[in-house]
């Protein structure tokens, strides 16, 4: 993604439960809320997720404990 998602912005997402590695997805992580990161598949079946906020650092998440809901497609910002 190219900046920040702020209140408003819209996400269009493709549903399926597998993606390419490095393709945004919206994931749901056991235990936490849902978010839209870059996902990284790891050799031993475990997930990796980076966020395209340089803010926030990669999540490891273990196999089984992450669920792909879909493919982001397009995302549409609001103007700021």
């Amino acid at each position: 993604m190219i900046r920040h998602l702020c209140k408003g912005d819209r996400v269009l997402v493709q549903k399926q439960t597998e993606i390419e590695s490095g393709e945004i997805a919206v994931v749901g992580i056991e235990g936490e809320d849902d978010t839209l990161m870059r996902v990284k598949k790891s050799n031993n079946s475990d997930v990796v997720l980076y966020p395209d906020n340089t803010k926030c650092g990669p999540m490891l998440v273990q196999e089984g404990n992450a669920r792909i809901y879909g493919k982001v497609v397009q995302v549409m910002f609001t103007p700021m």
